[in-house]
């Protein structure tokens, strides 16, 4: 009887707690739920007290949207504030209208504080309480000032006030301590509390932390708001990576992807591109129904260009890169479901019926080859082709003496077939291949790792790094030719960075990607992760590089015919650049 009674409670609870939140409005709901994140954001990252760092702030954020969503008002918001965030941030206050800073330490006192170089919990070194002066594992990972306190409006009438330092004892315990424990109890069943939650986590970290948000002008706040609408509508899986992907996606963070989804999924075995604005096939599977130089009209009634626009619209990056991967997903569907595809071949329309064959998700690369060619050879005589992503590092190196006598070389980072031998290794532009275009020494461009106190983006200074190239034997003396591609991206566009500095080659093809900064992973509800850009990365000449990247020499667009005819447009754009270096 004691566990059928604490199981109608529960149910009771339940009932209670849906019944008060359809009593308040959605855009009430919305509202208050946007200043809980934004309390959620301070407190979590900003405040320095032993409980806050200890604590289980997922926890925290799934328990307070389920009780933020029933308050009727401010006033019964801000108690719930009040209750929420006591446990973990003592001083922190709520207040009808604006609090002023009375908070002071005495010269000689130990306080402490957050210190961020940006926030990549692989490495936790990398932030951390300090307290100023110590030398033990608390002391500064940089020089600053201790910050000032929060004191921002979360609605037209409810001010948070948030001391970011706090005193510490002789035992560097923070002071003062709590004097409410948090209760492990269930408080609500919101059922879309762990969606709205991921929004907020991955909004409040990005607020806070992301290197790009400033730069790019968004406007986050409108984001997080019709994000928070959107999870509360999400009824799958794949509605809330849509949620995720179309927030992120307004970051223009080619970095930015959310993991998660189900890996099930099929394809029509083939990939495209666009030519004149239509959807062609351009690669495909052996004995596919499809050609290259077919144009997709429609799949399952819907246009084939609205369906890319669709795709488009949530893949995060620059506008070369969101299209990119946007084609990677192009033609899949659920596994094995049946697919009617109009498509135009030779100025004739056809209908193929087919269905989505066993595959798996391509986001970041399609396996279908871009290049069928040989990873390296003399492609004319006295020119070397090296496909990048195919070649062996150990074939590479048996060619060094046949390539250092060469008139030409294509470098092509286009993708190739690669090897299935477990013995495959790489070529690394920067130790492979760069150092032999160089008679001295050169650096790659400019990291920037945010040096960070402060919320909001406010107050950074920033530490500097980059990589030193030495150069190697034997000099290659002939014209380079690369040909790129936009999956050209993050240490690709490092490397990229070098050679356009450096004028280490010409280049053919399409824009690299506009992405570089080390890669870090927000942990998510329902098994979702988001990888998203920690650092700020700049071009030799200290010009903004993000969301543009490196744009070719000589661009180059596929035709239907040259796709129906088999030309490599781009390996004969770079044999003609070789071709006229020679001439000059």
């Amino acid at each position: 009887m004691k566990h059928l009674k604490s199981a109608l409670g529960w149910i009771s609870i339940s009932l209670m707690s849906f019944s008060s939140v359809a009593s308040v409005s959605e855009e009430t709901r919305i509202e208050h739920l946007e200043a809980f994140a934004k309390a959620y954001g301070y407190v979590r990252y900003f405040h320095p007290s032993d409980e806050a760092a200890s604590a289980d702030w997922d926890g925290i954020a799934v328990e307070g949207v389920s009780r933020v969503v029933v308050a009727k008002d401010s006033g019964e918001l801000r108690d719930v504030l009040t209750q929420i965030f006591a446990p973990v941030a003592p001083t922190l206050q709520f207040s009808g209208k604006r609090i002023e800073n009375t908070q002071a330490f005495a010269d000689d006192e130990r306080i402490t504080y957050w210190q961020y170089l940006s926030l990549d919990p692989r490495f936790p070194d990398r932030h951390r309480r300090v307290i100023p002066g110590s030398s033990d594992d608390r002391s500064e990972l940089f020089s600053s000032d201790a910050p000032p306190p929060v004191g921002e409006a979360l609605l037209s009438d409810l001010y948070i006030f948030m001391p970011t330092v706090l005193a510490v004892s002789d035992e560097d315990a923070t002071v003062p301590a709590a004097t409410v424990s948090r209760s492990d109890t269930a408080v609500s069943t919101y059922e879309p509390a762990e969606y709205v939650a991921n929004v907020i986590n991955t909004w409040t970290r990005f607020q806070h932390f992301h290197p790009y948000l400033t730069q790019i002008g968004i406007d986050w706040d409108s984001a997080l708001s019709e994000s928070i609408r959107r999870s509360m509508r999400d009824e799958t899986k794949e509605d809330h990576y849509a949620t995720l992907m179309s927030m992120i996606a307004l970051t223009n963070d080619g970095h930015g992807y959310v993991f998660g989804r189900s890996p099930d999924c099929g394809d029509l075995g083939f990939k495209a591109t666009v030519v004149e604005g239509k959807v062609v096939v351009f690669a495909t599977e052996e004995d596919s129904l499809f050609n290259p130089g077919d144009v997709v009209v429609r799949i399952n009634g819907q246009e084939g260009r609205e369906i890319l626009d669709g795709l488009e619209a949530i893949a995060p990056g620059s506008p070369q890169l969101s299209r990119y991967r946007a084609l990677n997903q192009f033609a899949q569907g659920a596994q094995d479901a049946a697919a009617v595809v109009d498509i135009e071949r030779d100025g004739e329309m056809l209908r193929i019926e087919t269905s989505y064959a066993q595959g798996k998700r391509k986001y970041f690369f399609h396996n279908l080859p871009e290049v069928e060619l040989e990873p390296i050879h003399e492609i004319r005589p006295g020119v070397v082709y090296m496909n990048l992503t195919s070649l062996d590092r150990s074939e590479f190196q048996r060619w060094l003496p046949k390539i250092e006598t060469a008139r030409g070389i294509v470098f092509d980072q286009r993708l190739a077939k690669r090897s299935k031998d477990s013995e495959f290794q790489a070529l690394r532009p920067h130790v492979d291949i760069i150092p032999h275009l160089i008679d001295e020494p050169i650096q790659a461009s400019p990291m920037l790792l945010p040096q960070i106190t402060q919320p909001d983006r406010k107050g950074w200074t920033y530490s500097e790094v980059t990589w030193p190239v030495e150069p190697r034997e034997p000099r290659l003396n002939c014209p380079v030719v690369w040909i790129n591609r936009p999956h050209v991206v993050s240490y690709g566009e490092t490397c990229m960075a070098m050679i356009d500095h450096y004028d280490l080659g010409k280049t053919v093809g399409q824009p690299t990607a506009g992405t570089n900064g080390g890669a870090a992973f927000i942990q998510l509800n329902g098994g979702f992760r988001v990888m998203w850009t920690t650092m700020d990365v700049l071009r030799h000449d200290r010009s903004p590089f993000y969301g543009v990247g490196f744009a070719p020499d000589v661009r180059v667009d596929p035709t239907v015919e040259s796709i129906r005819a088999g030309r490599d447009l781009d390996l004969e754009a770079a044999l003609g650049l070789i071709e006229q270096q020679q001439k000059e």
